[in-house]
């Protein structure tokens, strides 16, 4: 089933160029189908996926919140490289994981973002990451591609609904 996605506002692939040609990378073409589409948007909360490997996840399923769009995504990542140049020692999610090929892409509920691969052997899998802990040890395989990760979503029955925050 196919993750429902409120406020539909999608892009151009002139306007997702413009931030690959700025910030020298290539998104996988299934997430770009989506950011032209969708770009960004809140998600039914009542839906979740189970992921195919997250290693020490505490519970069975994960919930999105939102997906960011890709104003956003580079918004922020703009942010995260200047405070980076300021302070190299500074630990911050975005940065970090742009420095290992991945763009946060969502976030869940709770202190869990989502984020893809643009390159490399991993290019197009979706990971997740806890903010609040060492990148290194908590980026954590979802799905092998966006495609795979987006149809891979599931309703919540009312009586799991508690399910959904874990």
């Amino acid at each position: 089933m196919k993750l429902e996605i409120y406020e539909k506002n999608g892009t151009t692939l002139e306007n997702i160029q413009k931030y690959e040609n700025e910030f020298n990378i290539s998104l996988p073409d299934e997430y770009k189908k989506f950011l032209v589409e969708q770009n960004g948007g809140e998600a039914n909360m009542r839906q979740y996926i189970k992921p195919i490997f997250i290693e020490g996840f505490s519970g069975d399923k994960l919930s999105i919140c939102e997906f960011s769009s890709i104003e956003n995504i580079f918004k922020y990542l703009k942010e995260s490289i200047e405070v980076y140049k300021e302070n190299p020692e500074s630990l911050h999610l975005n940065m970090e994981l742009f420095k290992l090929n991945h763009l946060l892409i969502a976030q869940t509920y709770g202190d869990w973002q989502l984020s893809i691969c643009f390159k490399g052997e991993n290019r197009g899998k979706v990971y997740y990451s806890d903010l609040l802990s060492d990148i290194d040890e908590e980026i954590m395989l979802v799905s092998n591609n966006f495609y795979e990760f987006i149809n891979g979503f599931e309703y919540i029955k009312e009586e799991d609904e508690e399910c959904y925050w874990n």
